[in-house]
């Protein structure tokens, strides 16, 4: 059971996706906020449980691809087509993540092994988009945290998006080129 149980979370990442995105367009921000905090802590307990009980698989590292694929493209979609975010912010997270999959698609294609394992500077990519969205979602909730201006903390975490997504896919390109 131990060794399903990240699969299982990362499923249901997969699944909280269109009832996140059905409550934002609904304007229920603050369950859609509620529900976007689960589905971030599941990507963080499926990778914990995995590797703590020596459960990792090839299955298991798809299945998480996916759901975080799934999660921030439907996510910064859905963000900018409501105009939550600059639209140059989404573009840049979504065209990173296509380029990333069109590469393993065309390598695989030429018969050719591209690594993707995860880097740390695309694990805190993904959490930082995460976060932003949790955010976002907090702001529209009108739920003030602490004494600061959310906006100001949005236009902040955009910045820290913007970089660790523009550095991650940098250095995904400089570990292709190597290999």
């Amino acid at each position: 059971m131990i060794k399903i149980t990240p699969n299982l979370l990362s499923i249901s990442r997969i699944l909280l996706v269109p009832f996140i995105l059905f409550l934002i367009i609904n304007k229920s921000f603050f369950i859609a906020f509620c529900l976007c905090c689960i589905a971030s802590l599941t990507d963080l307990l499926d990778g914990f449980l995995a590797r703590k009980f020596n459960a990792v698989t090839d299955l298991g590292f798809y299945l998480d691809s996916m759901a975080d694929k799934f999660f921030i493209l439907s996510l910064y979609l859905i963000i900018g087509f409501k105009m939550l975010l600059p639209l140059y912010i989404i573009v840049i997270i979504i065209f990173r993540d296509i380029l990333i999959s069109g590469s393993y698609f065309f390598f695989k294609f030429k018969k050719k092994e591209l690594n993707l394992k995860p880097t740390l500077i695309s694990k805190i990519n993904t959490f930082m988009q995460m976060f932003l969205i949790i955010i976002i979602l907090l702001n529209l909730s009108d739920i003030s945290f602490l004494s600061f201006n959310n906006d100001e903390i949005i236009s902040l975490f955009s910045y820290f998006v913007i970089f660790t997504t523009l550095s991650s896919f940098l250095i995904y390109i400089n570990i292709w080129f190597k290999e």
